[in-house]
């Protein structure tokens, strides 16, 4: 006979399985034949329990291991990615503020070395003001606006003006100062720079001073347009000179003086005022 429980075979009449502990007195009712074939599918069903229950044991076994290594191991690329990434960011803010203080730098560094002082000059104008000119050759294509605060020997302000023009490189042009107080040897001149808006700058050179004659009131200068088209704030400026030094100085704008000038090749004669100057030579500015 076949204990149904474990398969363990037996002598007809025994009462007990000695391996399993199953009785088997009940079991000898059942036939042999029924006996193989219940005993059969069970050993196989416990044989596949037994191969699952193994191989369940191998997937946890292997998982724990693969955990355990894994923590056991240094950083992945993973978090070697994350790392550069943010020293490479760190790195482009850093270089950005460097970059940002070096245009800072450039652009004052631009400021005060695009231009050199040439001359100085100051006069009295028709109603006893007191004119203050700088006289600059450019080095650089720049708009620069500068203020002038007059001091006295206390430090207290008595004056202020301010002025801005249009360099064009390798060309002379001048700063003028308007003040109702004269300075004196003990006036403090607070001077300063900065670089000025450009968009009303137009084309360089574009109109020229063919010739100029005067009599004792007027001054008539005869232009020449050679440029496409001449900015609306385009502006000619004359430095009077008596005796090698600058004694007068008068501006204006084409489009107001010369307005007959309308395309290339145009022509116009500005006339401007000029009482009791004395001077025997003039130098023409185009500012575009």
């Amino acid at each position: 006979m076949i204990c149904l429980n474990c398969g363990e075979q037996y002598k007809d009449g025994t009462a007990m399985c000695q391996r399993c502990g199953a009785p088997l007195a009940q079991q000898q009712a059942i036939p042999p034949n029924m006996q193989y074939m219940m005993q059969q599918p069970q050993k196989k069903h416990g044989c596949l329990i037994a191969f699952g229950v193994t191989a369940l044991i191998f997937v946890v076994f292997s998982g724990l291991s693969a955990i355990l290594e894994s923590s056991n191991k240094p950083s992945t690329s993973n978090t070697s990615s994350i790392s550069y990434q943010q020293d490479k960011n760190t790195s482009s803010n850093s270089n950005a503020k460097q970059n940002t203080n070096k245009t800072i730098q450039n652009e004052k560094k631009k400021i005060t070395d695009c231009f050199e002082v040439v001359e100085n000059a100051s006069y009295k104008n028709s109603i006893g003001r007191t004119i203050l000119i700088d006289k600059v050759l450019a080095k650089e294509d720049v708009s620069v606006s500068s203020t002038i605060i007059l001091k006295d020997a206390s430090e207290n302000v008595i004056g202020k003006s301010e002025d801005t023009i249009h360099l064009v490189k390798g060309e002379y042009n001048y700063f003028r100062y308007y003040f109702e107080n004269e300075p004196t040897d003990d006036t403090i001149l607070d001077l300063s720079y900065k670089q000025a808006s450009d968009w009303s700058v137009g084309t360089k050179d574009a109109v020229e001073l063919v010739k100029y004659n005067h009599d004792d009131h007027h001054l008539y200068l005869s232009f020449k347009q050679i440029a496409d088209e001449v900015s609306y704030f385009s502006r000619f400026k004359l430095l009077f000179y008596k005796d090698g030094k600058i004694v007068h100085d008068e501006d204006g704008y084409f489009s107001v003086y010369a307005e007959n000038l309308n395309g290339k090749d145009s022509e116009d004669v500005a006339e401007i005022t000029v009482y009791d100057i004395d001077f025997d030579e003039i130098e023409y500015i185009c500012e575009p």
